[in-house]
């Protein structure tokens, strides 16, 4: 009986030296990878840290009674917690690093509230949500490099489909916008550059066509050809209500959307 008493002991020592090991090893590696990542964690990491050591603690106690079924589920749990974690690094990273580099990987940061996270992107399609990151790659890139464009992105209606996004009233809300920050500098409410920079940080503003920094507006002859096709547009910004052609040529998404065909020109589609 004895005897029996101290093998059970003894497997049982075993079986807890086995899980400490092997949970230790594994929170190891997921502590790498987490300290690599630090830099660039957004709100989504922070629910996959807690449950990281969750599953660590299940992959430990279910070692520990050598429960296999549940062992294999929390190393599951464990490698997908790492691994949503590091493709969300990597999208965070490539972004940041893409921006500071000066380059712009996505140019419609103006027409949304911010960059999406890695799991928003991937479930975009799946939820029927704006997905501004593909049309971005598979529409807006090659057009403004012109390259061709898939049929996916050659009507208004085929990228509503395929992308989720209705471009009419995303572009009416951008020219109100706009139509805002002229109105705005012609009152002379927005009359430095800091109040303009701080107008669009907060997007309540977009950018508008304005004169050279040097230009006196008061010394341009309102009947001349001077900068006209600034101050085309600008005005137009004050006095009209449509996306004229002269509007379009500010606007980016106006922009893809006529080299890819989406429209002919905006407003008139």
């Amino acid at each position: 009986m004895s005897d029996f008493a101290d093998e059970e002991r003894s497997v049982r020592k075993d079986g807890t030296r086995t899980a400490a090991i092997v949970s230790g090893l594994m929170a190891a590696v997921g502590g790498f990878y987490f300290m690599k990542g630090y830099a660039y964690l957004d709100i989504g990491h922070l629910v996959i840290v807690p449950v990281f050591f969750m599953a660590i603690s299940g992959v430990y106690f279910s070692l520990r009674k050598y429960n296999l079924g549940g062992g294999i589920i929390f190393v599951l749990c464990v490698v997908a917690s790492v691994y949503v974690f590091s493709k969300k690094t990597e999208w965070q990273a490539d972004y940041v690093k893409a921006t500071r580099s000066g380059t712009q990987p996505y140019v419609f940061e103006p027409y949304v509230e911010r960059y999406p996270l890695w799991e928003e992107y991937m479930l975009a399609d799946l939820m029927k949500k704006p997905n501004w990151v593909k049309f971005n790659n598979e529409c807006a890139r090659p057009a403004l490099e012109k390259k061709a464009v898939d049929g996916s992105c050659k009507s208004l209606e085929a990228i509503a489909k395929n992308y989720n996004i209705d471009m009419r009233a995303t572009l009416q809300e951008y020219l109100k916008r706009m139509q805002y920050t002229a109105e705005q500098i012609q009152k002379n409410k927005i009359n430095t550059v800091k109040k303009y920079q701080t107008c669009l940080e907060t997007k309540k503003c977009a950018e508008v066509p304005l004169l050279p920094d040097k230009i006196d507006p008061d010394d341009v002859d309102p009947q001349s050809l001077d900068y006209i096709e600034v101050r085309r547009p600008f005005w137009q910004l004050v006095n009209s209500k449509e996306i004229t052609p002269e509007i379009c040529g500010y606007m980016v998404l106006c922009n893809v959307l006529m080299k890819t065909g989406a429209v002919a020109y905006a407003g008139r589609n």
